[in-house]
């Protein structure tokens, strides 16, 4: 009797570790397929170095300007720009045109509808111009100590731009904004911050050669010399 119990036993661990290995086995033969997408992904030019003096970069153009990427999609769906090669304009005064070899992502399972692009490159004369008595402004975060009370000095700057003569020409007094982030600044104490600019609208090829002043001075007092000064007005 008792060996027949034994027999029973084995035989049922027998066709468990079988049902487990054929549900192993269907497993592995059905494992879902990965996905596969095609995507079109912009082409972005890499500039380096400086025009000739007296010269400014108008224009980079890439024909194509997109390259159409295909392979598993949570890869895909990761690249959101393909870089080109490096395009050196340094010293270079007059316009020109080269084909490069595009920046593409190191991957055998992705695909490229190109690897090079035409790159164009426009190069100006190069204007400049004064903008006076720009008014500074500040970014205050949700963490400053008391921002509603920080006593911030009114400065006044003048710019200087240079780009093409048409890029100057389209600046305007409301697409600029000179300012100073103090977003980060959570503590009492005295502060000196570089003023930044930002151009709304497209003013890629316009560059600041100066700011002045380029910098400014903010104190930010503490809650106890905020309160003496409340109290004495």
């Amino acid at each position: 009797m008792n060996f027949i119990i034994t027999f029973l036993r084995k035989d049922i661990w027998i066709k468990l570790f079988a049902l487990v290995f054929a549900v192993a086995l269907y497993l592995n033969l059905h494992e879902p397929e990965e996905r596969h997408i095609s995507k079109n992904i912009p082409v972005i030019p890499e500039i380096t170095g400086k025009t000739a003096p007296g010269k400014t970069l108008a224009a980079v153009r890439c024909n194509p300007d997109s390259v159409i990427v295909s392979g598993p999609a949570e890869i895909v769906n990761a690249i959101h720009e393909i870089r080109t090669g490096k395009i050196s304009i340094d010293g270079e005064s007059v316009d020109f045109k080269k084909e490069i070899d595009l920046a593409t992502p190191d991957n055998d399972k992705l695909t490229f509808s190109n690897n090079t692009t035409s790159v164009s490159v426009e190069i100006k004369d190069a204007a400049s111009k004064k903008i006076p008595d720009l008014q500074v402004r500040y970014l205050l975060g949700s963490q400053n100590v008391a921002a509603e009370k920080i006593d911030l000095p009114e400065v006044k700057v003048t710019m200087t731009v240079t780009g093409t003569q048409g890029a100057i020409d389209d600046i305007s007094r409301e697409n600029i904004m000179v300012f100073a982030d103090l977003s980060a600044v959570t503590e009492p104490g005295e502060y000196t911050e570089n003023l930044q600019v930002n151009f709304s609208g497209t003013q890629e090829t316009v560059k600041v050669i100066s700011l002045e002043p380029a910098e400014v001075k903010v104190t930010i007092p503490s809650k106890k010399t905020q309160q003496e000064s409340e109290i004495k007005k």
